[in-house]
């Protein structure tokens, strides 16, 4: 094959008849040269054909348990101590300047778009008004917030120094509807680019810090502004990888 080819490639032009005896003579030299390579490739394939013996050891069925049991800490454990505040807002895609819904990579007719995304916002009865708050962002709100919501009631009050949490505010933040290429939760989260992280921080957390509800709560709340007090979990289907 590689002969035919070179050969191919050095006659196949109209301007054979113009061409020099000394460059005709360097093209059949190459497709000697490659034809010679070719044919000692495949006779070597073929003499040392590929063979596999994977055996049976490690065959078979095998259960894996025990099955998994929920943290105490991440249940109400219907302890007397006080319960954080949490507050549920809206946010109208064509009120934001960043996800609006209408991308044209979007195809709404047979991926709706949500009207509206939902905000779950979440204050640990520790949490104390007038400080910075570190923050946690959740996706695909309200996602697991139940649990988020007791850990904090938990840990937050834990008198075991290698297992307690600092207060801090939890924001789960809906997702714009469906999923997949051509829908808009694909579009927030598949975008190779700074525009979630954008909207999170410049419509999110404003939508949260001005609501009239939580800041009758929380007149002074606040969220840090130390890159290290905000933090993301990204949950892979089932559940299985975090980072």
């Amino acid at each position: 094959m590689p002969m035919i080819l070179s050969a191919w490639i050095c006659v196949s032009r109209k301007e054979l008849f113009m061409l020099k005896p000394t460059f005709l003579s360097v093209c059949a030299s190459w497709a000697l040269f490659l034809g010679l390579i070719g044919s000692a490739v495949h006779e070597g394939r073929a003499a040392g054909a590929y063979t596999e013996n994977p055996g049976t050891e490690g065959d078979g069925d095998f259960t894996i348990g025990p099955d998994y049991k929920i943290d105490p800490d991440l249940t109400d454990k219907g302890n007397p101590n006080p319960k954080g505040k949490s507050f549920e807002l809206s946010m109208p895609l064509a009120d934001s300047k960043i996800f609006r819904g209408d991308d044209k990579t979007l195809e709404p007719e047979k991926k709706a778009v949500r009207k509206a995304r939902k905000l779950f916002d979440s204050e640990p009865a520790a949490f104390q008004d007038g400080a910075k708050a570190p923050v946690l962002v959740m996706h695909d709100g309200p996602s697991h917030l139940d649990q988020v919501r007791n850990a904090l009631g938990n840990l937050t009050i834990s008198k075991d120094p290698n297992r307690s949490l600092p207060a801090f505010i939890v924001i789960a933040v809906e997702n714009g509807g469906n999923d997949g290429k051509k829908s808009e939760r694909g579009l927030e989260y598949d975008t190779l680019s700074d525009r979630y992280a954008r909207f999170i921080n410049d419509e999110v957390f404003p939508a949260v810090l001005q609501s009239p509800e939580i800041k009758a709560a929380y007149p002074h709340l606040a969220i840090t502004d130390n890159p290290w007090g905000r933090a993301t979990p990204w949950v892979a289907a089932p559940g299985a990888r975090r980072r």
